[in-house]
């Protein structure tokens, strides 16, 4: 009731409703809400908000088969606003790189996510450290550097050890087990990767199960 006079306000709650449904693995609704972002955002002329209601609905849109949208995910480019609170995950830098991964954009992928990394780091913030070490590995594996996904795996276990965050330490177990799978260590891989399950099950994040499962 306190957003309905309040477009900004509209905004925020209808990106946190986008990132729960993600987390549920409802694209298809995180889009929807994120539409209502956008359009609520643009009302209020809170650009920040808008840059990532404007790639939430870019990921939404490519993961639901409409292609990607380069246009989109430039203009939240422009508007992102790199000190923003929010999830990691949701700001248009992460999904901006992620997109060109999923398209097979290695090289420009690795610049833009080893970029937000090292800000990420430079910052202090310890907690999106697993997340964003899991990404670039698998940039590196499919650019077949095996020996710098290692290292990115190694920095994800070593940083969810220093964190009190079963989401941190599910996705570090998560990067350590596709290294494995790729290394031939089989049986650890395997071992991880059921850990990994088991933590995200706990969690009910029902998207971050995809990972281990890999």
């Amino acid at each position: 009731m306190e957003a309905a006079d309040n477009a900004e306000l509209r905004a925020e709650v209808e990106l946190d409703l986008a990132f729960y449904h993600v987390s549920l693995g409802d694209v298809a609704c995180a889009g929807q809400h994120a539409r209502s972002a956008v359009a609520a955002a643009e009302g209020a002329g809170a650009s920040s908000v808008l840059a990532d209601a404007l790639a939430v609905v870019t990921m939404a849109e490519f993961i639901g088969g409409l292609g990607f949208d380069e246009d989109r995910i430039g203009r939240a480019r422009a508007l992102e606003d790199p000190h923003r609170n929010r999830a990691w995950h949701m700001s248009p830098a992460f999904i901006h790189g992620s997109l060109l991964l999923y398209s097979g954009r290695l090289d420009q992928a690795l610049a833009i996510l080893s970029k937000l990394h090292t800000e990420t780091l430079e910052r202090g913030e310890e907690s999106p450290i697993p997340f964003s070490c899991f990404y670039l590995e698998w940039v590196c594996l499919w650019r077949g550097d095996l020996v710098a996904a290692g290292r990115l795996a190694q920095e994800a276990v070593q940083t969810a050890a220093l964190l009190d965050d079963p989401a941190a330490h599910a996705i570090a177990l998560a990067a350590s087990a596709l290294v494995h799978a790729y290394d031939g260590s089989s049986d650890l891989a395997r071992e991880e990767a059921l850990d990994s399950v088991r933590l995200f099950q706990d969690l009910r994040w029902a998207l971050g199960i995809n990972w281990p499962l890999w």
